[in-house]
């Protein structure tokens, strides 16, 4: 089976650096709901019969104009959401670094495996997220009975699984996308 993963359009939260993480801040904005217009246009021509998507409204807008353009179905897959920032959720990030310093950030870097399972202010840690997306990724083999599927969600997850299966650290930008065969 082939996925097609793909992060959601832009938000205000990703314009102004708000830290939305694993919280519901914002939907998408003008520019994230013709991000997501564009990509179901490019994306209609994979004919997905089944899109899985994050919970969180961002990803699901994202998932509904992608499902419009295919005709497919949309099914919320909870394993799918963002890595949880903790108590720096709904801050910004020159705040967030004031507070908890520079580090803040330091176990998100996919390349340090020094810093695979570290926490700081209540994150999920790196181990935790690709874990649980992983899970998700398998209840979504198991689930599927199609040729493809899309699996809308988001950056940060989407740049630990893809280092997890390639050893390449990528950088998603809004609405950019990926297929692997699992």
């Amino acid at each position: 089976m082939l996925l097609y993963i793909f992060r959601h359009g832009q938000t205000e939260a990703n314009v102004t650096g708000l830290i939305q993480g694993n919280v519901d801040l914002y939907g998408l904005n003008e520019v994230g709901r013709m991000e997501a217009e564009r990509l179901s246009k490019e994306l209609a021509t994979a004919k997905l019969p089944v899109i899985y998507a994050s919970p969180l409204s961002r990803a699901k807008e994202t998932a509904e104009y992608v499902a419009s353009s295919n005709g497919a179905n949309i099914k919320i897959v909870e394993g799918l959401h963002e890595v949880d920032m903790g108590k720096a959720e709904g801050m910004y990030e020159e705040d967030a670094v004031e507070k908890f310093g520079d580090e803040i950030f330091a176990p998100f870097e996919v390349t340090i495996k020094e810093t695979f399972d570290a926490s700081i202010a209540g994150q999920e840690s790196r181990k935790q997220s690709l874990e649980r997306f992983v899970k998700a990724i398998e209840f979504i083999k198991q689930d599927c009975h199609h040729e493809r599927a899309g699996v809308a969600c988001h950056a940060m997850v989407m740049q630990y699984y893809y280092y997890h299966l390639f050893d390449v650290k990528r950088y998603f930008k809004n609405c950019e996308y990926f297929v692997i065969e699992v």
